[in-house]
């Protein structure tokens, strides 16, 4: 139909252009109505969900969803952006404006939808349950997949602070076709040619997926795989990666995030002074444990006793811990003000009983067991000691571990170090329940039977016996174990007391040694006599494997055998038990007998070299070569004391007899 002719010439628009126009601005005007007011939280806010939700719908009919400029911009390089002209740009740019709006909007409603689903019965979120649920005492690790399913708001804080875990590494695990995950899927390139970082993907080693950084966190886009479950279809990586980045929901829970990153470097977060009260009372409780766990420290390297008769603050007899975290309160402000809370009844449970006490003794000795056997299997190859005593009518097995530190490492100096493990209790000590015993214990520290270079036990048939014993067991477990007695000392010691068992006259010597000692010490009477007597060295207990003791009484008795005869004679004559008089009297008689006389010089001459012996095998610095040149050494002066050295002793054994003679 042709033009009428009325309209050739004509300017301006006729009345139905006019109209149709109108209409077309009316539509425009009603899109964009309380668009403003979305961006302000109002508590008196007149736009309603409905509205939004039409407004919503209005944006998601239009033809031209995917085409504003923030979309065009994350498209990738294979995806051929449509051409379009002059008029169709400006009627997106006035449908972007009312997206932007909506997205801002949404951002709001469907973050606290997200939230109120996770509230439990009682209608609080369990984030506000608590007052130490502060992302500072949860350990988050890198690897989005160990992430909790619900991420409460400090959780949210602190990865936010902490920005998305860098992805480590080049090498990356294949699937069955032989596709794997590439740094080159954390880029993308723009249509200009730009190539830009795609910061929001994140890579889990431990399930190989990727995830969406902000949605991970934000939970917007739960349909999604990579805000929940993870991604790893590599053949479809580029898709779900262009798909995701111009969904809606990243580009809200992008929004979420820049909105909290800012909030948070501002300090002006919703809840910023009740989360800065709550990280100043867990700075304190912080620095409380530090100070208990130093006197846990400082009692225990020095063996001593932690509790007293009273548990009570500000007694005298409450024990070594409190005393010490007393003592502190004096000086340090921490404790200070926490013994203040505690006696102003502001705080009850104050962690300074028994029982925290005991827990802290037992996490000090566990992480100080965790870095030894650390060291232990970074140096490999070990050596095991085992040792067998009874305590509180209970048997009880020592187990220690020796091995060689190669001083790669700058705090561990290379040497030979032994570390004392732990007492384990036994109920049977058989070879092989204690050989089982051993295995478990191994098994427990995570330390493998293949790697014992060495095993070292005493003399029982239980523990080397070479049929049944436990060295026999382990080296049929493995060879490699050298077993190795007892340190030569503890045999040397066991040696020379099986050669004194063989004289009668010589046990006759030390019993009458022994009854010296239990005369005086039985009595705190008879042991004041002997003091006033004896000024110098004392009588100490014999013991069958430790002849140190036995080497000490007889050079006191060496020595001072006057002062010893006169103490025994005065408690002979003051003493009012009839027991006591006798052995006093025998003893004295003991002491002016030739045998006697010449035993002790004797034993003192070859004790003296035999003690000088044993000190040398167990200094630090010995070692095979130098035993053998002792030995040797003590081997030669034995042949000349066979053959040069009794007429010394009878010299030795005339000048006692003439000073008892004097005395006498």
């Amino acid at each position: 139909m042709g033009k009428r002719s009325r309209d050739m010439g004509r300017k301006y628009p006729c009345g139905s252009k006019k109209r149709a126009l109108y209409k077309a601005k009316a539509v425009e005007r009603q899109k964009q109505k309380g668009a403003l007011s979305k961006y302000f939280s109002r508590p008196d806010s007149t736009v309603e969900t409905e509205e939004l939700r039409e407004d919503a719908a209005m944006v998601e009919k239009s033809p031209v969803e995917h085409t504003t400029q923030t979309e065009n911009d994350s498209n990738d390089e294979e995806f051929e952006e449509p051409d379009h002209s002059e008029e169709d740009t400006q009627d997106r740019q006035g449908e972007e404006k009312t997206a932007k709006r909506v997205v801002t909007d949404a951002e709001g409603t469907e973050g606290q939808e997200c939230f109120s689903a996770n509230k439990d019965a009682s209608g609080l979120d369990p984030e506000q349950k608590g007052n130490f649920n502060s992302a500072d005492q949860i350990e988050i690790s890198d690897d989005p997949a160990t992430w909790p399913e619900y991420i409460s708001q400090h959780i949210r804080e602190y990865l936010v602070k902490q920005g998305p875990p860098q992805i480590i590494g080049e090498d990356f695990p294949k699937n069955k076709i032989g596709q794997h995950f590439s740094n080159f899927h954390c880029k993308r390139k723009l249509s200009n040619g730009e190539i830009v970082p795609r910061p929001w993907v994140i890579y889990s080693v431990s399930a190989d997926k990727i995830f969406c950084y902000d949605c991970k966190i934000f939970c917007n886009n739960v349909t999604s795989s990579l805000a929940s479950n993870g991604f790893n279809d590599w053949s479809n990586i580029h898709t779900i990666l262009a798909e995701h980045e111009n969904s809606k929901g990243h580009l809200q829970a992008v929004l979420s995030c820049c909105d909290l990153q800012q909030r948070l470097s501002a300090g002006k977060t919703i809840d910023a002074i009740q989360q800065k009260l709550i990280d100043q009372e867990a700075k304190r409780w912080h620095q409380v444990f530090e100070r208990l766990v130093a006197v846990v420290q400082l009692l225990a390297e020095r063996n001593l006793s932690f509790h007293g008769s009273d548990d009570r603050l500000g007694t005298l007899y409450n024990g070594n811990f409190l005393g010490v975290i007393e003592l502190l309160g004096k000086f340090d402000p921490v404790m200070e003000e926490h013994l203040q809370r505690i006696k102003n009844k502001e705080i009850h449970d104050h962690y300074l009983g028994k029982n925290i006490q005991n827990e802290l003794i037992s996490i000090v000795g566990n992480a100080v067991k965790h870095e030894i056997i650390a060291r232990i299997k970074a140096a490999k190859y070990f050596a095991i000691i085992l040792d067998c005593t009874s305590d509180s009518h209970q048997d009880q097995m020592s187990l220690t571990i020796r091995y060689v530190a190669d001083g790669v490492s700058p705090n561990i100096p290379a040497g030979v170090y032994e570390h004392f493990i732990k007492f384990i209790v036994v109920e049977n000590s058989t070879g092989e329940c204690l050989y089982n015993i051993l295995l478990s214990e191994l098994e427990d520290l995570g330390l493998d039977v293949a790697n014992i270079r060495g095993q070292g036990y005493d003399n029982g048939a239980n523990m080397k016996g070479h049929i049944s014993g436990v060295q026999a067991r382990l080296l049929k477990t493995n060879p490699r174990a050298f077993f190795t007695p007892c340190h030569a000392s503890h045999n040397y010691n066991l040696f020379l007391g099986d050669v004194a068992k063989t004289c009668p006259d010589v046990m006759s010597f030390f019993g009458a040694l022994q009854h010296i000692y239990v005369l005086f010490s039985a009595s705190t009477k008879r042991w004041t006599i002997f003091r006033n007597h004896v000024t110098g060295f004392s009588v100490k207990p014999l013991c069958e494997t430790r002849w140190e003791c036995t080497m000490q009484s007889v050079k006191a008795l060496r020595n001072q055998a006057g002062e010893f005869y006169d103490a025994l004679v005065e408690v002979a004559e003051t003493t009012d038990d009839a027991q006591a008089k006798n052995e006093a009297e025998w003893l004295a008689i003991q002491m002016k007998n030739y045998k006697f006389l010449v035993s002790l010089v004797f034993w003192h001459d070859l004790l003296f070299q035999v003690n000088f012996v044993s000190k040398e095998l167990q200094s630090d610095p010995m070692d095979i070569s130098a035993g053998i040149s002792s030995f040797k050494k003590l081997c030669n002066w034995l042949k000349t004391y066979r053959e040069k050295g009794f007429q010394e002793v009878l010299i030795g054994a005339c000048g006692g007899a003439i000073a008892h003679t004097q005395r006498g």
